[in-house]
């Protein structure tokens, strides 16, 4: 039909729409007009929910459609997270899904389908007809694998269709363009692919060909490496592009062989190896030789996640095969893995590899990035198990005869492994040191000791003598009666409020709902908080970290070893760091709030922000020691992020969370990821890993460069350490 017609049909059709059709696709051809359709019906109905699909995964675009309804999922309440957000949605709507045939961030994904087809149809059925979705495919539904009765089909020839194919027949250096998967390419990337289809080239002629191209052709900056990269001017074009001159299986597999050899041979840092590993899956299933990539552990280590499962249904049409590595890539997608990034990946499929008995395969591909063999010494911090459990835990990596230090530093043992682990490496007796902490706790409240047991030997006696001579002893759990008295003496002082209080654990119980490796990922408000069990007034059972079992690593390496492994892209710097234990100052005042550490973090923030150079002022993003609501406002005034007993007013303005001047505890903080005692401080220096890498996903804190992270133990130490990227 011609575009008034379609036009007024769609506009029709929604006036209409109910329980039985919530779908309304618009097809045609590139270029028959298709998204200026849906942006008239966006003018038409300015209420109307509108998202571009072009590049954006399913994931984002049902995030972006529930944004412009106001609702949001909750993963870790909701069974079913996009039925039951849609369920929450009072009255109708309509949304239009623009370019649903150019979504996926890889040309020849499923993203397409997954979007027009199985999204839209998942948004109209789980609404309950509420709300409409008319979105946008291709003509003869070449992308979009599904058709329905009801299509609006734009009429018309692509109006760029026949200069396209002239230019590819012209420019054999068009189809190398065409044919790559991502959709900016730098010229670097472009030449490479060029050369393996047979067309020598070189960079000079290939960005003197796109000046020349105006028409088809665009400059821009690389999305990576900001060097100079092209695109098509449209989707359309290239789809257009690579219908004109498609390449063969033999083509597919000549690009797919070259980019496996690049993939192993150039540093991560090289702009066609940092293509490779985006799209060599799927052209390796083009080629129909995904199972031969599967096999090479040493170039499957490189290969995004991503790109894994786009490439399986490629390769894969009648179902992914039983009892290999497609099956684990399968497998951990759909028990709902959700790794963070490219090592935690690697790690799952290990681990996978080990339980089907391919220990070979697994072998070769922890030998694909930093082997344990190239670790020098290990720090393991632990509290609670038995000596040596160190050597118990990284002899499960390898026998390399390497040192093992056995930690125990209390709650701050996490951190005190990484200090060591740094020291190690900046005394230049080391290139590359793995600082690993683990836990398994036994049930109920942590005793007055290290290990629960007598109080006279117990070497935080005199901390708890002060506070029994200030406070007298209840039968309360000893250490959340110290910590509340140390609330007690704060309200008492600078009238902080129970409320205030019961904000921090509020929010860390909200921050830790977007986080996959957190302990407790429910959301409470403040009145929930309040009205929790009292552990030690005013401590209430939600304003306490739990007793937890887990671990955490890090691998602190040399400048030198960052360069000659290619890590600069995932490397963070230890800007500095500093620990403090108690002095006269956390006794001579009788003061709970002295004896639990006050001091203690005090001095240590301000040796490393006379180390550093740095100061709160320059921080984003903090991990600190929230064992108890208490702790985190007492930390706020020590690490100078307000005057001494202004806390309590801070967290009431929302400074310390996302939309406020720091976010501290995006993991939802010992309250509610969870407190292993050994592995905490490595678990913090982790999450602040993610996000000055900016792959914290849902808790990403924008922007972050600094991040620092605050870990205390009484008996008693503090460690403070500033991360920068």
């Amino acid at each position: 039909m011609q575009y008034d017609e379609a036009l007024r049909t769609a506009l029709g059709w929604l006036e209409q729409a109910g329980p039985s059709g919530t779908v309304l696709q618009v097809s045609g051809p590139p270029g028959a007009g298709k998204s200026q359709l849906l942006a008239d019906l966006g003018q038409r109905l300015p209420a109307a929910v509108i998202v571009d699909c072009s590049g954006l995964t399913a994931d984002r675009v049902v995030h972006a459609v529930l944004d412009g309804l106001g609702l949001r999922m909750d993963p870790s309440r909701d069974r079913e997270p996009l039925r039951d957000a849609l369920a929450r949605h009072d009255g109708d709507a309509v949304v239009l899904l623009a370019n649903a045939q150019w979504a996926g961030p890889l040309f020849s994904s499923r993203e397409p389908t997954r979007v027009g087809g199985d999204l839209v149809g998942e948004i109209g059925l789980r609404s309950g007809g509420r709300v409409s979705v008319v979105v946008e495919v291709d003509g003869a539904h070449e992308r979009v694998a599904v058709s329905r009765r009801k299509d609006v089909e734009l009429s018309g020839l692509p109006v760029h269709e026949a200069p396209v194919a002239r230019f590819v027949a012209e420019h054999p250096a068009l189809q190398a363009l065409a044919a790559a998967e991502t959709r900016t390419v730098p010229l670097t990337v472009w030449a490479f692919l060029a050369g393996a289809l047979g067309v020598p080239t070189t960079v000079a002629e290939l960005s003197d060909l796109a000046g020349r191209l105006p028409e088809v052709v665009t400059r821009r900056a690389a999305d990576v490496s900001g060097g100079a990269a092209v695109c098509f001017r449209t989707d359309g074009l290239k789809h257009l592009a690579r219908r004109a001159r498609p390449l063969t299986t033999d083509q597919q597999h000549a690009l797919s062989t070259e980019l496996r050899t690049a993939l192993t041979d150039r540093t991560s840092s090289d702009e066609v190896h940092a293509y490779g590993a985006e799209a060599l899956a799927v052209h390796a299933a083009l080629a129909g030789a995904l199972p031969t990539l599967l096999d090479s552990a040493r170039a499957l280590a490189h290969c995004t996640r991503y790109s894994l499962l786009q490439a399986l249904p490629l390769q894969f049409t009648e179902g992914v095969p039983q009892h290999g590595v497609a099956a684990d890539v399968h497998y951990l997608e759909t028990d709902g893995i959700a790794p963070e990034g490219q090592g935690e990946w690697l790690s799952w499929l290990h681990w996978a590899a080990i339980n089907r008995g391919a220990t070979a395969w697994a072998a070769a591909l922890a030998d694909a990035g930093i082997g344990y063999d190239a670790v020098e010494q290990v720090p393991v911090g632990y509290c609670y198990q038995a000596s040596t459990a160190g050597q118990r835990a990284v002899y499960e990596l390898g026998l390399t005869g390497v040192p093992v230090y056995n930690v125990n530093n209390n709650c701050a043992t996490g951190s005190t492994a990484l200090m060591m682990a740094r020291q190690f490496v900046a005394s230049g007796l080391n290139d590359c040191v793995l600082a690993l902490g683990f836990e398994k706790m036994k049930r109920g409240a942590l005793g007055a000791g290290a290990d629960g047991g007598d109080f006279a030997s117990s070497p935080v006696a005199r901390h708890y003598g002060v506070m029994a001579a200030a406070h007298g002893f209840e039968m309360t759990p000893p250490t959340a009666q110290i910590f509340g008295n140390a609330a007690r003496e704060h309200m008492a002082r600078h009238g902080t409020t129970a409320e205030q209080l019961a904000l921090v654990g509020a929010k860390n119980h909200r921050h830790s709902a977007h986080n996959p490796y957190a302990q407790f990922r429910d959301v409470y408000t403040v009145e929930e908080v309040l009205a929790a069990r009292t552990v030690h007034r005013p401590l209430t059972k939600l304003q306490c970290s739990p007793t937890s079992d887990g671990a955490a690593a890090a691998v602190v390496v040399s400048a030198r070893f960052v360069r000659e492994h290619g890590l600069a892209d995932r490397a963070v710097e230890i800007a500095g760091q500093a620990m403090t234990t108690d002095t006269e100052e956390s006794f001579a005042s009788g003061s709970c709030i002295d004896v639990v550490g006050a001091p203690m973090s005090r001095a240590a923030a301000h040796q490393v922000y006379e180390a550093s150079g740095l100061g709160i002022e320059d921080v984003d993003v903090i991990e600190l020691h929230d064992c108890f609501s208490i702790n985190e406002l007492l930390t706020y005034e020590a690490l100078g992020m307000c005057p001494v007993g202004e806390s309590g007013k801070l967290i009431a303005e929302g400074a310390t969370t996302y939309g406020g001047r720091w976010v501290v505890n995006p993991s939802g903080g010992l309250i509610s990821k969870g407190h292993p005692l050994g592995a905490t401080g490595l678990a913090q220096a982790a999450e602040l890993v993610w996000q000055l890498r900016g792959t914290a996903g849902d808790r990403q804190v924008p922007g972050a460069r600094v991040g620092l992270a605050h870990n205390i133990g009484l008996g008693g130490a503090a460690v403070v350490t500033l991360l920068r990227k």
